[in-house]
């Protein structure tokens, strides 16, 4: 209710905005069926938890101070918990584009030859030759 609130509101609102353009603009340059289908349920689903704030804040104008409180933080709750829900099923669930061939696992590095330069010499032991 003050102009700090406010600024944070379309603070938020535009932070929403920058999300969602950068999904689309994922979503439309992948090729692969199912990471479109992956960007798409992430827009969704994260446009459906940041709207949650100005339409928290809106309640908030319409309730009585005195179960504010209460309510306000009661729907901020459980926005957190179904957001972070979503987010767990998205990068842990069937759509989710993280995958063993593109992760990095200490362990499981081969060399790259990326030690060997082109001119012949390693670089770290100097020449390969001998």
């Amino acid at each position: 209710q003050s102009s700090v609130g406010e600024m944070a509101i379309i603070l938020k609102i535009f932070m929403f905005c920058w999300f969602a353009f950068q999904v689309k603009c994922s979503y439309e340059e992948e090729l692969q069926g199912s990471r479109r289908r992956f960007y798409k349920y992430l827009g969704f689903s994260m446009g459906f938890w940041a709207i949650n704030v100005p339409v928290t804040v809106i309640l908030a104008f319409f309730l009585n101070p005195w179960t504010r409180y209460k309510v306000v933080t009661g729907v901020d709750m459980t926005a957190r918990f179904c957001g972070l829900c979503l987010l767990s099923q998205l990068f842990c669930g069937p759509l989710s584009p993280i995958t063993a061939l593109n992760t990095f696992r200490p362990g499981h590095v081969s060399d790259a030859g990326f030690n060997h330069l082109s001119d012949g010499t390693d670089r770290n032991f100097g020449s390969l030759e001998g």
